[in-house]
């Protein structure tokens, strides 16, 4: 006796689902990123203090490209 295969169609399958999910994540992480960003640089205006709000600024932009350099692998990647 052999079982009946049932055809599972890909976008259904837990592997695909837990791919999206962590994509769908980092685009959330890229939203936050790129907020903080912009909050960074209104601080910056705000309080006049270029030693340490020079350095807090170039971080947050280089995390906001680190980000989407990770969700663009993880695309090619997935």
């Amino acid at each position: 006796m052999s079982g009946v295969s049932i055809a599972i169609p890909e976008f259904l399958q837990p592997l695909f689902i837990l791919k999206v999910g962590f994509l769908a994540l980092i685009v959330i992480f890229i939203v936050f990123s790129i907020i903080m960003s912009n909050q960074i640089a209104t601080m910056n205006k705000s309080l006049n203090q270029k030693q340490a709000s020079g350095s807090l600024h170039a971080f947050s932009i280089l995390l906001v490209l680190l980000t989407i350099s990770l969700f663009l692998i993880a695309l090619v990647i997935l």
